[in-house]
């Protein structure tokens, strides 16, 4: 019985459910609310429907998990399919009723919608193009609107962060260096990251700049900068030349 009780959960995938009761938290504390025993109905009934959506998922991808993920609660033998359609249908029964006797009517509506979204999701819409991908991202994104509309200020969370918006100002730290000094760090790992190092070297190569010389192309001895082309500027002809006459 314990065993059954484990497998029950484990085919839920708690990790999830507590990522989306954190997004209710998220959204509720965003919007003003200060009251946990305002948010935790939610936050739990969430959760829930989190589980619930994985059960039909993995009920739908029983032959599919067969062959990907063997070890799964369905396709190990250790949860039957029929147990699982049951737990399935007990959850939602439960979730929906819940929703409509503990939460706000607008936020047991949202709550009715994911059910139908995950359903569908896992019924058809997963095997179609980016039909499935937009389903799942508006159920996700929604989970923060939840919390939200529990302290009826649902406008709050949705306040766009300061800055322009750029990605670097949210996982970078900007470093001024000079192209040659960017170039070797680069090379030495201490900017691990190749995009940038291709990005300096065209850089480089767009401006002359020479990094194994350290010294732009004007400030080569003439019969030298005569003799150098920028890459991928001027076609081929010269690049064919150099394979011709190898260094010695």
């Amino acid at each position: 019985m314990f065993k059954r009780l484990l497998v029950s959960i484990e085919i839920t995938r708690p990790h999830n459910m507590l990522v989306a009761a954190f997004g209710v938290a998220a959204g509720y504390i965003l919007s003003g609310g200060n009251s946990v025993a305002e948010m935790w109905p939610a936050a739990l009934i969430t959760a829930a429907v989190t589980g619930a959506g994985n059960i039909v998922n993995d009920c739908y991808d029983l032959q599919i998990d067969t062959v990907n993920k063997p070890r799964r609660p369905l396709p190990s033998g250790r949860l039957t399919y029929r147990a699982a359609a049951w737990l399935y249908g007990v959850c939602t029964a439960v979730i929906t009723a819940g929703s409509f006797f503990f939460l706000p009517s607008k936020v047991a509506l949202l709550v009715v919608s994911w059910q139908l979204a995950l359903y569908l999701y896992a019924r058809w819409a997963k095997r179609m193009f980016v039909v499935g991908n937009l389903l799942v991202a508006a159920v996700t994104s929604s989970v923060f609107l939840a919390g939200a509309l529990l302290t009826g200020n649902a406008a709050a969370a949705a306040v766009p962060g300061r800055g322009d918006g750029s990605v670097m100002e949210e996982c970078s730290k900007l470093v001024v260096l000079e192209l040659g000094e960017a170039i070797a760090a680069c090379r030495s790992g201490a900017i691990p990251d190749m995009k940038t190092e291709i990005g300096l070297l065209r850089l480089a190569d767009h401006l002359g700049y020479l990094p194994q010389l350290g010294c732009f192309v004007d400030e080569l001895p003439p019969e030298f900068a005569a003799r150098h082309t920028p890459l991928g500027v001027s076609g081929c002809s010269a690049g064919s030349k150099r394979l011709k006459h190898p260094p010695r």
